[in-house]
């Protein structure tokens, strides 16, 4: 799958020229160095031309490396580009982004890790630690879990409870979820039809254009709200046997029992 994450609700995606890369040529990645970098991160620690990065914990910045192609989330928006390695030296380039608008201090730390970014040329790691450095750059990752996403994929997950903190509370009409493996899903929120696409990202799955078709009573209307809300908003996914519980970073969560057959 590739890496180059899309983003929910923007419209048409723009592609800008967020980060500038002097490309050295003759640089070669070689198996066994794009194997060992491979993976997806999450920036523990930064610091940038400017100073230290500032880390948000709702606003994360990720890297995820497949190849020769790198992206990730940059606290505000996605991007996504080239990587190549050559011994210990690295380069980034060809990066582009989505178009976003957050806080201003979000988009600062946005600001100084694309900064950071296009100065990088070294690289190591360190089990699940992975470090990019350059003049006046330091930038540490760790390891972020894969998304089980081949277990996911193919099986039809009905909705059993919706979680709001620390209660659980149960679930009103038909509400179900499938992803297959061309990136689409399809489900019911309840009383509501849901379709698009999604992409794996990092450690989360990413629900792209997501579409609701429908009208709800009353009744369901609070339940529909915490299932979009949920998959539109990106959420991390764990698969305990037959159970797949999918959470988001504002505490709620739906809890899916695979239930294969249903159409």
């Amino acid at each position: 799958m590739a890496v180059w994450p899309l983003v929910k609700r923007i419209g048409p995606i723009l592609l800008l020229a967020i980060l500038a890369a002097c490309v050295t040529q003759g640089a070669e990645t070689g198996p066994q160095v794009a194997a060992d970098a491979a993976g997806s991160w999450v920036l523990a620690s930064g610091t940038g031309p400017d100073g230290e990065i500032r880390i948000f914990d709702d606003h994360r910045i990720t890297l995820t490396i497949q190849g020769g192609e790198v992206g990730g989330t940059s606290a505000c928006n996605q991007y996504g580009g080239t990587i190549a390695f050559s011994g210990n030296a690295v380069r980034i380039g060809e990066i582009g982004g989505t178009e976003m608008a957050c806080e201003p201090d979000v988009m600062a730390t946005e600001s100084a890790y694309a900064a950071a970014l296009m100065a990088v040329t070294r690289w190591g790691r360190d089990g699940d630690q992975l470090r990019f450095t350059g003049e006046g750059v330091d930038l540490r990752f760790e390891l972020l879990p894969p998304v089980p996403d081949e277990e996911i994929v193919g099986t039809t997950w009905v909705l059993e409870s919706l979680i709001q903190g620390e209660a659980a509370s149960s679930v009103q009409g038909e509400a179900f979820l499938m992803l297959t493996a061309d990136g689409k899903f399809s489900g019911m929120t309840g009383c509501r039809e849901i379709r698009g696409s999604y992409v794996v990202n990092g450690d989360v799955i990413d629900f792209v254009d997501l579409a609701a078709v429908g009208d709800c009573p009353p009744e369901r209307q609070a339940q529909d709200r915490i299932v979009i809300e949920v998959l539109e908003g990106g959420f991390s996914a764990t698969i305990d046997g037959a159970s797949l519980t999918l959470s988001d970073n504002a505490g709620q969560g739906l809890v899916y029992h695979a239930a294969p057959g249903i159409e």
